[in-house]
């Protein structure tokens, strides 16, 4: 078992501190019924949307990128069924002696209610959102960024997340990984499991 000793910490938002899967397929449909696309269902949703950022994934299928937009816009109507993962505040609350970054591909607009709705934003000393950088994961610009505001290198954080989108940001950055349900460098199941995996130094 590697045993991690960084310098500050990086968090995914969605699928890593909340589960926010339902919100976002729901939004994703009705942007798509706004612009007379049929609907998906929600394995498709998992399989071609999850953990993507929107600018970049619909280009790919030759969609209107006012999707993206729209989907942002109405997002706030389905943020009643976003749920908090019942480990995420005591595990953040135990993290308090270390810099703590969020790096998420979710837009602000959407981020921030999330953040605010759950109390979750003063334990993060960064909070880079998809549209503050150029390109988002699984360009490795949201970590650059929020390590820049923590002066600190990617070498000297760990990173979780829990999509492939977040390991090839991490890999690209020279960032280690914990993967939530997914193989990083080490791999969790729960987010409270990297208290075993973090030496606070």
């Amino acid at each position: 078992m590697t045993i991690y000793t960084p310098q500050a910490l990086l968090f995914d938002l969605d699928g890593v501190l909340i589960n926010s899967l339902d919100s976002w397929w729901h939004a994703l449909n009705d942007a798509f019924k706004h612009y007379n696309h049929p609907p998906i269902t929600k394995d498709t949703f998992f399989k071609q949307y999850w953990g993507h950022d929107l600018r970049n994934i619909l280009p790919t299928q030759n969609l209107d990128l006012g999707i993206a937009t729209f989907c942002s816009k109405i997002y706030h109507n389905y943020l009643y069924t976003i749920t908090i993962f019942d480990d995420t505040i005591t595990t953040l609350e135990k993290l308090n002696k270390i810099p703590k970054a969020l790096i998420t591909n979710t837009p602000s607009t959407c981020a921030y209610p999330i953040l605010q709705h759950f109390n979750l934003t003063h334990f993060f000393q960064s909070i880079v959102c998809s549209d503050n950088v150029t390109k988002a994961k699984p360009d490795p610009a949201l970590i650059f960024k929020a390590c820049n505001q923590l002066k600190i290198s990617p070498q000297n954080t760990v990173m979780i997340g829990d999509t492939k989108s977040d390991i090839y940001a991490a890999h690209a950055a020279g960032c280690p990984i914990i993967g939530k349900n997914i193989q990083g460098n080490s791999k969790i199941t729960k987010l409270s499991e990297i208290l075993t995996l973090i030496k606070i130094s």
